[in-house]
């Protein structure tokens, strides 16, 4: 259809309404203005739209009051109003930069390129501290935020907003959710805090499902670099990183434990025991003949010395290398004297890992003085305290040795023997 404007003042053959032409130019065409002129110096006339600096603003009659900034309003010299799109008087801008910590603008930017000028801009930037920098082909236009303003941050894959203080702020503005309003479904972590695979893991696992967390161990590599004791979380493409802060908790699945940010360290939520082990039995264990062995405080007694090894034994998987192990073993012990030897002075009561030559740990009990017969002990009760080497099963039993005058050998009876070992949490 002809535009009425310009159709009835050029139609027939008579002298043309050079006023109405104008009007109809300028109500009609959008009027530009160039970088380096001042849009307060334009006497606007009829124009409704004007372009500058990349944005279209449109006139707006109603309003008288409405300061000019440049970027959601123009004021011309006759003091019309000319507004940048809006909804309900206020700029709506949801922008994609690039990045929000740059002073310095790039070296070769590209066309469209967005960024958020950071503290102390320089160079094109000078002087353009928080507003959003757009590169065209004019050079850099800069925006100054609104608040609440949204900025996607690609670098940091991170929500940014711009608050009442006029500060770039990360994640959305505060909303208001109404009660029952969410599932937990909806939630990839809720109430139990983030459960994680383990503390101690330095490398980043390869092919990661979506979700997984460590707590990152003390020497890490690849793209855990610098990040000991930061929660690791895969989320879809990438690993995310957050610092833990005092009283932040997690689960640590290979520990089946709660553990607590202490301020520098990941400490169990509660104190005791992670788990127990026990062996138990009544039957009387026999050892007939065993000769002396020479007591050492800190050489440990060896498989190559008499002893009598229980065949009690206990399988135990520590749940991470260098638990505490507190070991307690419990029996009734009877000594005989075969052989007329006068004084039976101690017993060596020792724990053996596995199948190793030297035992780990080994503790003296007390003997009473005597002469040909026999000799009982109730309850001989003994406690050791190893550091676990690994997270793997070991096994676990007790060898006893006798202290005694030479030249003899002695019987040995045990009976209701167990062996409890306690992992502290």
């Amino acid at each position: 259809m002809a535009n009425s404007d310009f159709s009835t003042l050029l139609s027939g053959s008579g002298t043309v309404n050079r006023s109405g032409l104008l009007t109809a130019l300028e109500k009609r065409g959008a009027y530009v203005i160039d970088a380096a002129e001042n849009p307060q110096a334009l006497n606007a006339g009829n124009i409704l739209t004007i372009i500058f600096s990349g944005i279209i603003f449109w006139y707006d009659p109603a309003d008288a009051t409405t300061a000019h900034d440049g970027v959601s309003c123009l004021v011309t010299a006759e003091g019309r109003r000319y507004k940048a799109d809006q909804i309900n008087g206020i700029s709506a801008r949801i922008v994609a930069v690039i990045d929000q910590n740059l002073a310095t603008p790039p070296v070769s930017p590209t066309l469209g390129d967005k960024y958020i000028v950071a503290a102390s801009g320089t160079g094109a930037w000078a002087a353009k501290d928080e507003q959003f920098a757009i590169y065209t082909a004019r050079g850099w236009v800069f925006q100054v935020p609104n608040i609440w303003d949204i900025a996607y941050v690609v670098d940091e894959v991170l929500f940014y907003h711009y608050n009442a203080a006029g500060n770039w702020t990360s994640g959305l503005p505060a909303l208001t959710i109404a009660n029952t309003s969410l599932s937990l479904r909806k939630l990839k972590y809720f109430q139990l805090g983030v459960s994680v695979e383990n503390q101690t893991t330095n490398t980043p696992p390869g092919s990661p499902a979506d979700g997984v967390a460590y707590v990152v161990a003390g020497s890490p590599t690849g793209a855990w670099v610098g990040h000991s004791l930061d929660v690791a979380v895969y989320e879809t493409s990438e690993w995310v990183f957050y610092d833990p802060y005092e009283g932040a908790r997690i689960y640590d699945k290979s520990l089946d434990a709660a553990y607590n940010f202490n301020g520098a360290t990941w400490v169990a939520s509660v104190s005791g025991y992670s788990q127990i082990s026990h062996v138990f039995t009544a039957a009387v264990e026999n050892s007939a003949n065993l000769t002396d062995v020479a007591y050492s405080a800190t050489v440990a007694p060896t498989t190559a010395s008499s002893n009598h090894a229980d065949g009690v034994t206990l399988a135990h998987t520590a749940k991470a290398a260098g638990k505490r192990l507190e070991i307690n073993y419990n029996c009734v012990m009877s000594v005989n004297d075969t052989s007329g030897v006068t004084v039976i002075e101690s017993a060596i009561i020792a724990i053996q890992v596995d199948s190793t030559v030297s035992m780990s740990d080994w503790k003296v009990v007390g003997l009473l003085n005597t002469t040909a017969g026999s000799v009982t002990f109730v309850s001989c009760n003994v406690n050791f305290s190893l550091s676990a080497a690994d997270a793997s099963s070991h096994t676990y039993r007790i060898r006893i040795f006798l202290n005694h005058d030479s030249g003899g050998t002695v019987d040995v009876d045990i009976s209701r023997r167990e062996i409890t070992i306690r992992e502290v949490a």
